[in-house]
């Protein structure tokens, strides 16, 4: 029999861990008459083992606080692993689908797939270990969830990829954020129209077409009169009101939806900004 335990030593907290292997000896009547014990020192086996189960809590806890969804891939044998994390980042239980090892070419939205899967082809084929990019994977109920995936490749001595491990970083806020820092940069928040630093930029981008296109254009500068009036009579909520109002109609005009055909060769090249206070710009 085998028996593993701990024997203190000289110092008080410090234990040496023996792996006894007891052997009965039996005299002629099958009674044991005696037990030689061999003690095998294994505290090195049992510090690893220990280092081991720390590390593997440490992991476990990290991804636990992560927000990244780890996978990994078996190139040899085929075979995908998932994590919770990754089936929930979708919309799924781990044992709602089995494992099928396309499933996440499937997942992948079609208007991605092409350009995912030659990304892909190029890594396997060229040596590079380690890998980033970004597309999107289909959420249960039918949205786009866009993904950051980063990870390493494993290459045999020739170069050869056995396997590919990774995560999958949801960027849906960041993605979020970044759209709502861009609307507060290039656009007017009451009137939801381009402000003033977008109209700039998109007019040096238009006077350097026309530069070599030899196209030209007209430029509308509308102020409405009296508006400080209504502000002083009616109140900034009343003001407001009516900047929207006008933006509103600006936009239909411009977009052909009210002057109909007057105005149907403007629909794809004519902006509406608002400059600032009652100042419009077509």
């Amino acid at each position: 029999t085998d028996l593993v335990i701990g024997l203190p030593q000289r110092h008080p907290h410090a234990l040496r861990w023996m792996l006894a292997n007891a052997y009965p000896e039996l005299d002629d009547g099958g009674r044991v008459e005696r037990v030689v014990v061999c003690f095998t020192d294994c505290t090195a086996l049992k510090d690893a083992e220990r280092s081991l189960q720390k590390s593997e809590e440490r992991l476990r806890l990290i991804l636990r606080g992560s927000s990244d969804a780890p996978w990994d891939w078996d190139l040899q044998g085929n075979e995908i692993y998932y994590s919770e994390r990754w089936w929930a980042m979708l919309g799924y239980r781990p044992d709602e689908i089995a494992p099928d090892n396309d499933f996440w070419r499937r997942a992948v939205d079609p208007e991605d797939l092409p350009g995912v899967t030659g990304f892909l082809e190029a890594l396997l084929a060229g040596p590079r270990e380690s890998y980033s990019v970004e597309f999107r994977l289909r959420h249960r109920d039918g949205h786009p969830v866009p993904v950051l995936s980063r990870g390493y490749v494993l290459r045999d001595a020739h170069g050869r990829a056995l396997r590919i491990s990774g995560t999958n970083t949801d960027l849906t806020e960041r993605k979020l954020a970044d759209r709502r820092i861009h609307e507060l940069a290039y656009f007017d928040p009451l009137t939801c129209l381009p402000n003033r630093r977008y109209l700039t930029e998109l007019l040096a981008e238009t006077l350097a077409h026309s530069a070599h296109s030899g196209e030209f254009g007209a430029l509308l500068f509308i102020d409405l009169d009296n508006f400080k009036l209504l502000n002083d009579t009616m109140g900034h909520a009343v003001g407001d009101l009516l900047l929207h109002q006008v933006a509103q109609r600006l936009r239909d005009v411009v977009r052909g939806e009210v002057c109909g055909e007057a105005f149907s060769e403007l629909r794809c090249d004519a902006h509406v900004a608002r400059l600032g206070g009652d100042e419009f710009v077509v």
